[in-house]
């Protein structure tokens, strides 16, 4: 813990010296009040009180010595720690009856208080008086200030100077990092002509190292692409990462740059029989991949053009004839607030046709399960008082990655309910709000499984589609903040 400073004065009047004499050594923090006594004190014949003046006004402890704490070991016994006296102390010995005087004790009060700020040594003369070997220089407050505001006044010569050294070393760093950047470009494109896995790899390590993006993005998020932009004649190369829930249109939109109406924006990638197709501007990046047409390091094109005079490229979805007709890129935002939400129904269904959506023994299942948790729960109030309280329980216990989403506005609460048989478990979890049903179930599931919500009504199901974002069931009236969600784990 560190050693006690004990400085003890003697007066002149129990000592046969005709001064005070003074006395400073250092004990470790565990040594006792006896162990002080049998050090400094056995040797007097005649009463005495000691008085400890570290602290005013001084208080006599004699009776620690002699009465309270005259053990090494047990209940009466006391440290030096325990007494106040860590790191330093100042203790005085007089004749039963005499006190202190006022000056000497502010003598050595102001003597501790020098040696603890200032640190100076200390030097004990021959007649065991400690003196300082150097006293400090004071500085008035009024001369702190003035040498605070006058510690720049000599390099104001040198501001305009520093500013310039300063504007060549940004410039030198953009050349270096312009030059970086095209020698990794160089070698990735040399790279792309080699067709083996290794030089794939390879490609795949550089792309990530020149990419650039929104830092804060997870990189277990990140899809990494190398752009080339299509104005006219005209095309430049970009390389940059986004995040997987991503749309086409927000991709689009984070390159457009200066484009504007009626000018648009289309995203190309190379299909399977070497032509370029369209991407549906609200797709996400993660379905993209899903299906294929999509891979991590691609080279896409963004080109814009001017309708009518120039026409979209043909979609990668047309033969199927199952994309929806595209919006303008200027629309697409808005109207991607209202994408429909996979459930097992086409349309909102009133509850008896929602809970006959689902096999009966499957609802039966989940509903006994869930009324064994219920049962160890209190019963919920439907107050509006009472289902605050309960968001905010759940606000406080909910578990989650709160690094990525610090914020509370910026998270979606849940009651996690896990089924497994005819039995189920309970817990509060929070992801972020844009994130998919399928993050929520990889992060606090871990397991295969199925997730339902329960429909209007609450006596029947409906089984979500993990691909759907949050925020967008909860615009569905799907699934709510804090309500329940229901996770089938069973293997059945």
């Amino acid at each position: 813990m560190g050693d006690c400073r004990m400085k003890i004065i003697f007066s002149k009047k129990i000592s046969a010296s005709r001064v005070d004499e003074t006395t400073i050594k250092e004990y470790a923090s565990d040594v006792t009040i006896r162990d002080i006594r049998d050090d400094n004190f056995a040797s007097f014949s005649v009463d005495i009180s000691v008085w400890n003046c570290t602290l005013h006004p001084p208080t006599d402890i004699t009776n620690w010595l002699f009465e309270e704490f005259p053990e090494k070991l047990g209940p009466k016994s006391k440290t030096l720690y325990d007494a106040g006296c860590f790191p330093s102390a100042i203790w005085q010995v007089l004749p039963r009856g005499d006190a202190p005087s006022t000056q000497s004790v502010t003598e050595d009060r102001q003597y501790h208080q020098q040696c603890k700020n200032s640190g100076i040594e200390e030097s004990t003369t021959s007649s065991n008086r400690v003196q300082l070997v150097d006293q400090p220089s004071g500085m008035k407050p009024s001369e702190v200030l003035h040498y605070v505001t006058q510690r720049f006044e000599d390099d104001e010569d040198d501001s305009e100077a520093a500013r310039v050294v300063r504007r060549q070393k940004r410039q030198e760093r953009r050349v270096k990092e312009k030059a970086r950047h095209a020698k990794l470009e160089e070698r990735i494109k040399n790279l792309g002509a080699i067709k083996s896995g290794t030089s794939e790899q390879v490609r795949k390590m550089l792309l990530k190292s020149r990419c650039t993006g929104v830092k804060s993005l997870r990189m277990e998020d990140r899809v990494y692409l190398q752009v080339a932009l299509m104005k006219g004649e005209t095309v430049s190369e970009d390389f940059q990462y986004f995040s997987r829930q991503d749309t086409v249109a927000r991709l689009v939109q984070s390159m457009s740059g200066d484009a504007r109406p009626p000018q648009e924006a289309e995203l190309l990638i190379s299909s399977s029989d070497q032509t370029y197709r369209r991407l549906p501007l609200t797709l996400r990046l993660y379905e993209a991949i899903e299906k294929g047409w999509l891979k991590e390091s691609d080279t896409i094109v963004i080109r814009f053009f001017t309708p009518p005079e120039q026409e979209p490229t043909t979609s990668i979805v047309e033969e199927d004839d199952t994309e929806p007709e595209d919006t303008p890129m200027t629309e697409v935002v808005e109207q991607e607030q209202e994408r429909p939400i996979v459930v097992h129904q086409q349309e909102e269904p009133s509850s008896e046709a929602t809970a006959a959506l689902l096999p009966k023994e499957l609802t039966n299942r989940l509903n006994s399960a869930i009324a064994e948790i219920d049962k160890k729960l209190k019963p919920k109030k439907k107050s509006s008082s009472a289902q605050r309280v309960r968001q905010m329980m759940m606000k406080s216990k909910a578990k989650g990655d709160a690094k990525r989403t610090p914020t509370m506005e910026n998270r979606f609460f849940v009651e996690l309910l896990v089924v497994e048989g005819h039995s189920a478990n309970s817990s509060f979890v929070f992801v972020a709000k844009g994130d998919s049903l399928e993050r929520l179930l990889k992060e606090h599931v871990k397991a295969e499984c199925s997730a339902y919500a329960f429909n209007k009504d609450g006596t029947g199901f409906v089984k979500l589609s993990t691909e759907a974002t949050l925020e967008v069931l909860e615009a569905s009236n799907v699934l709510s903040c804090f309500a329940r969600l229901v996770v089938d784990v069973s293997k059945l």
